[in-house]
């Protein structure tokens, strides 16, 4: 019983650090912009996250589950610490992660430890999907930039008008991204739980998606996704754009609508860092763009499941001895 409590809190950690990582991606620039208060993004997002878990995540669940037979929820426990020590060591110092890389490289350490067997196909459709994932993102954003571009030129808007629309879209649209983000990045967290526990589905995914609710709360409201004016400066237009194009990029890789691309949970960075990436190349302004950020952000996207799954070996072969 300790064991399993142990277990569903570490599980629920998870859900609060995922929250508190993407309240800035949701509604960084409304809540910058003043176009929404702090509680109402809290709502909007917990709504758009819930959305997304209870319809939209059984295919990222289940290509999570069937990376292996996950064995047991002490091995669990552990992947979960692993994880959240390589996120806490990660962040301090300035490298930008994903939670989605971090569980996952975990989980594959855990799986090759106890020399079980690994699902070489899923594995191969999850690397593709960070790969692709960006070059998606990039695609979807640079074509809505044209688009959106070439209607304001012909048909100018108010700039009241303009105003008023985007305040409205930036609420619906991070909304929205909360639905993509409970449909794609939860079920790294969801699925683990629920090949290993008899707790019912519906009950772990309701305490996972107040967790995340509580992650959003807990964000502070002044921190924004910095992800943009590092990269490249974004007005906020571009931001809708590029966060817009991340949503539609994290529900392409949800289901399998898209015969070509697998229904893998994505990280997050990777998809925004596509539409940032879309949106230079839209504008002909690529060679503006901060590659030395970039490429610090793609070096991360390789250490950190590298990193997780390390951290994972050292608690497991702790584990191991201390079981003795």
């Amino acid at each position: 019983m300790i064991l399993m409590n142990l277990f569903f809190i570490s599980t629920l950690l998870l859900s609060l650090i995922l929250g508190k990582n993407n309240m800035g991606n949701l509604f960084g620039t409304a809540l910058v912009g003043k176009m929404v208060s702090f509680k109402t993004a809290v709502l909007m997002g917990a709504l758009g996250v819930a959305a997304g878990v209870f319809f939209g995540s059984a295919d990222t669940v289940k290509a999570v589950v069937s990376l292996g037979n996950l064995h047991t929820q002490s091995n669990l426990l552990v992947v979960n610490l692993a994880a959240a020590l390589a996120l806490v060591i990660m962040t301090c110092r300035g490298i930008p992660v994903s939670i989605t890389q971090t569980i996952m490289g975990a989980l594959i350490a855990l799986l090759l430890f106890n020399g079980l067997e690994l699902n070489t196909k899923t594995l191969t459709e999850m690397l593709c999907g960070w790969v692709y994932s960006p070059l998606v993102a990039a695609i979807i954003s640079c074509l809505l930039f044209l688009m959106i571009r070439f209607l304001l030129r012909h048909f100018p808007v108010h700039l009241l008008y303009r105003d008023a629309y985007l305040r409205i879209g930036l609420v619906l649209l991070g909304t929205f991204l909360g639905y993509a983000l409970g449909a794609n990045n939860v079920s790294v967290i969801v699925g683990p739980v629920l090949s290993v526990s008899s707790v019912p589905r519906a009950e772990v995914l309701i305490f996972v998606i107040l967790f995340i609710a509580l992650g959003f709360f807990t964000a502070n409201p002044k921190v924004i996704n910095t992800l943009g004016k590092s990269m490249f400066p974004l007005t906020p237009t571009e931001s809708f754009i590029s966060v817009l194009s991340a949503a539609l990029a994290l529900l392409a890789f949800s289901s399998p609508v898209i015969s070509f691309l697998p229904p893998v949970p994505v990280p997050m960075i990777c998809v925004m860092v596509g539409a940032i990436i879309g949106i230079a190349i839209g504008k002909g302004a690529f060679a503006t763009l901060k590659l030395s950020i970039a490429g610090k952000l793609i070096s991360a996207w390789v250490v950190t499941p590298v990193f997780a799954g390390l951290i994972c070996f050292c608690f497991l072969s702790i584990y191991k001895i201390w079981g003795k």
